[in-house]
């Protein structure tokens, strides 16, 4: 009887197409890379009490972690094209893990620095090759889709962290909250090598939704960073992804710190605001990432972005209204939660399939200098004013002026 349950449940695994399991584990890589990467605003009050550390170099450190992946981004991204996404994600979620197991052990700012920065090699290949890889796993019309489940995978880490965290802390340190990561980035390795496949032809497949060869038309282009960087759109989307991320990494490095710090409520209370921002996502992810499809993906990112800031400006008229700043944060993360799946989708939109690694990898490159000077900015001027508010006020002027770069971009075809 057991025997034929196994086989029964070998057939209907056959029967499912292959793509859905490459989202599957693409959405458990991005959960677990993400709460290590969105996490550390979550872990940043207490390492800071513990280690002593100021503010300034409370960000410098996160700052390290967002230098190596920023300059590893577009690396990782050419070689997904040129020797495919398995080996590349596979080989990097191993480095990860290695860099969060040894955060476990730090004491000092130094060390911190150093396994952050080898943190940052391996989380550089689990955006850019994870969107690559799933794009080409699925037709065109369903890219706001999928790409709209990966983020809820993103968010989804680090929403639970930001409830989980303060429950650890009870019993244990913000030591075992690295070591869990550390195991967790150990497993996805594992899950990566197993499942995944570079392109549907290596299993004799055509993406999911396809009946046959699309002829939608593409702006053709040769993989080389020259002709990419020569396209004008190209700039136009990338300069505005690094003001987006600008905002973004200011918001969730310092956001619980802020609750702390400056509001002075419990450390409980204040971890939660990363657990309202993380929720709000997936409130938002797939229903605003999927109307892209239709709606066009360019009008879609401007209305999430102008959104995002009225909600800043929410949240520094709020001051220390708690219900105000919760509901600030939910509308922030409700309209961020598509950002980062409709900028990817736009890789495609706008280039060809035979490059899209490598354009992703070059506009993560730009939005990696705005993550890795966002927290220093913001935490530069928090210890110079005393405050954290301008840090956010920087981040919606950032948002706002994102959302404009749009505005003279034609829809693509």
């Amino acid at each position: 009887m057991q025997v034929s349950s196994m086989v029964g449940l070998i057939e209907r695994i056959k029967t499912v197409h292959w793509a859905w399991y490459i989202l599957g584990t693409s959405f458990i890589t991005t959960l677990v890379s993400y709460s290590i990467r969105l996490g550390y605003g979550v872990i940043l009050p207490e390492m800071v009490r513990s280690l002593g550390i100021s503010r300034t170099e409370g960000g410098l450190t996160y700052s390290m972690l967002l230098i190596t992946y920023t300059i590893f981004a577009p690396i990782v991204g050419n070689l997904t094209d040129r020797i495919g996404a398995r080996k590349v994600i596979t080989v990097s979620c191993a480095i990860l893990a290695t860099g969060i197991l040894l955060m476990s052990t730090v004491d000092r700012l130094i060390t911190a620095l150093l396994f952050l920065a080898i943190a940052g090699i391996g989380i550089s290949s689990t955006w850019t090759p994870v969107v690559a890889l799933t794009t080409r796993w699925f037709s065109a019309n369903k890219r706001g889709f999928v790409l709209g489940v990966i983020t809820l995978g993103a968010q989804m880490g680090y929403g639970i962290l930001g409830l989980a965290f303060p429950l650890l802390m009870a019993r244990y340190n913000w030591r075992f909250g690295w070591v869990i990561l550390g195991v967790s980035a150990l497993v996805v390795a594992v899950l990566n090598g197993i499942v995944l496949r570079s392109k549907p032809e290596d299993l004799n497949l055509l993406p999911w939704g396809e009946k046959g060869k699309s002829s939608k038309p593409t702006l053709r282009i040769h993989s080389n960073y020259r002709s990419i960087l020569n396209k004008k759109v190209f700039w136009q989307i990338g300069i505005s992804y690094f003001f987006i991320s600008f905002c973004y990494y200011t918001f969730v490095s310092f956001i619980v710190t802020y609750g702390t710090s400056e509001i002075g409520i419990r450390y409980s209370i204040a971890a939660s605001f990363a657990s309202v921002l993380a929720f709000g996502t997936l409130i938002g992810s797939v229903p605003i990432a999927t109307l892209s499809d239709s709606f066009g993906r360019n009008r879609t990112i401007f209305i999430s972005e102008f959104a995002i800031t009225l909600s800043v400006l929410l949240l520094l008229i709020a001051r220390s209204n708690l219900w105000m700043i919760f509901v600030s944060i939910a509308i922030y993360g409700i309209f961020f939660g598509p950002i980062f799946p409709l900028y990817g989708a736009c890789a495609r939109d706008y280039f060809e399939e035979e490059v899209t690694g490598t354009v992703l990898g070059a506009w993560t490159f730009i939005y990696g200098i705005g993550a890795v000077i966002a927290p220093l900015i913001a935490g530069f001027l928090s210890d110079l004013t005393g405050t954290l508010r301008w840090g956010f006020a920087l981040a919606g002027i950032a948002s706002f002026t994102a959302a404009a770069l749009l505005l003279p971009i034609r829809k693509q075809g």
